[in-house]
């Protein structure tokens, strides 16, 4: 007969698998949770960059609004308030008729190497002059283009080219009517 021996498991084996074992699943329970963690993360942030661009959107929305609203206001002649006043002592046509040319202005234009330069010194001459205040015309605030007068008792919103047609009409008019009166004599050098 044959013996056979049977060796008992040691136990130091049996408790270095078992602690191995539990390392492990706490590894994996680790990266689970991190994972879940960086998921939640990720959604969050997600989120996160959503609700900014929203609150982007919703300031400019209120930003475009308010202009809107100010112009509106303005133009509905609401008790709106243009550089410290309700209305103006003098209306736009009124006074855009009433812009006299001297030849001293006449003098200045000759002189002068941009007309718009010598255009926008002769209004602001003539309102400074006048002592009109508030002016027929003014702009509304953080408004690039926006140019308002001040005519039919009310405000309202006057478009680039009708501007420009009112003063260059009136402006060259005026200037034809000084050289044609012969208050101003040219003198060309060659």
């Amino acid at each position: 007969m044959i013996k056979i021996k049977i060796k008992p498991k040691s136990r130091q084996n049996d408790i270095i698998q078992t602690v191995e074992r539990e390392r492990e699943r706490e590894q994996q329970q680790e990266r689970q949770e991190k994972n879940c963690c960086c998921d939640e993360i990720r959604k969050l942030r997600c989120e996160m960059e959503t609700m900014k661009t929203e609150m982007a959107e919703i300031k400019q929305y209120l930003r475009e609004f308010q202009k809107k609203e100010e112009i509106r206001r303005i133009t509905d002649g609401d008790e709106a308030v243009i550089r410290g006043a309700h209305s103006s002592d003098s209306e736009f046509s009124e006074w855009i008729n009433g812009l006299e040319m001297m030849p001293e202005d006449l003098e200045k234009l000759f002189q002068s190497k941009d007309i718009i330069d010598w255009a926008c010194h002769f209004i602001m001459g003539d309102l400074n002059k006048k002592k009109i205040h508030p002016y027929p015309l003014c702009s509304i605030k953080d408004s690039k283009n926006d140019i308002l007068v001040y005519d039919s008792k009310r405000w309202r919103k006057i478009s680039d080219a009708e501007l420009f047609t009112k003063f260059t009409d009136k402006l060259f008019k005026k200037i034809l009517k000084t050289l044609h009166n012969g208050k101003m004599i040219i003198i060309v050098e060659y």
